[in-house]
């Protein structure tokens, strides 16, 4: 009978050639690891340092140049006051414009409620009308708050208007349609100024 058993002399060279191959396989990406590894740190350091490193900066100082005919001293302005208040104008026209958009936005939200109401009314929905008109006032309100001073006051004098109707809306509903007409023409007057 003869043993099947493998002999010690013929395993060995099996077993190191699959650790060969092993190791074969995983050498890219230990070699990736490595190099990934050491780059990392390298930019690291290299930020890190550059961070903690002075930055000389150089001062470009006019030197005055000698005139026979001054005998004051040359005063040499500095730019960054006159940039400074220009950007701070060009700040105060863009916050500007921007509010007059949202005050526009504010009164196109409440022309577009208004012509909702109108709508309700000839459908003869007083509730929803005067939830609507309530409506419109929010949007007359916050154009208010957007508006420029020249732009308050008749802002204000159509939340009165607009107050108006609202109390009269479930006394006299037969004239309010014609008042909602021209509260919405006095608000796309105020637009197109």
């Amino acid at each position: 009978m003869t043993d099947k058993t493998p002999d010690a002399s013929s395993s060995t060279p099996l077993a190191g050639a699959s650790w060969y191959k092993f190791a074969r396989l995983l050498l890219p990406y230990i070699l990736t690891a490595i190099i990934a590894i050491v780059l990392s740190i390298t930019i690291q350091m290299l930020l890190f340092f550059q961070m903690f490193t002075p930055t000389e900066t150089v001062a470009e100082v006019a030197t005055p140049i000698p005139s026979p005919m001054a005998a004051a001293p040359i005063v040499v302005a500095t730019e960054l006051p006159l940039e400074e208040n220009i950007a701070r104008q060009e700040l105060a026209e863009v916050q500007a414009q921007l509010r007059r958009i949202q005050t526009t936005n504010y009164l196109q939200s409440a022309i577009a409620q208004t012509a909702d109401a109108e709508r309700l009314l000839r459908d003869n929905d007083l509730q929803s009308v005067s939830q609507t008109l309530i409506a419109v006032d929010d949007s007359l309100a916050l154009a208010y708050s957007e508006a420029d001073e020249s732009v308050q006051s008749p802002i204000n004098e159509l939340r009165r208007e607009l107050s108006q109707m609202h109390s009269d809306l479930y006394v006299r509903p037969e004239d309010i349609d014609t008042r909602l007409g021209r509260l919405r023409q006095s608000m796309l007057s105020l637009i197109t100024e």
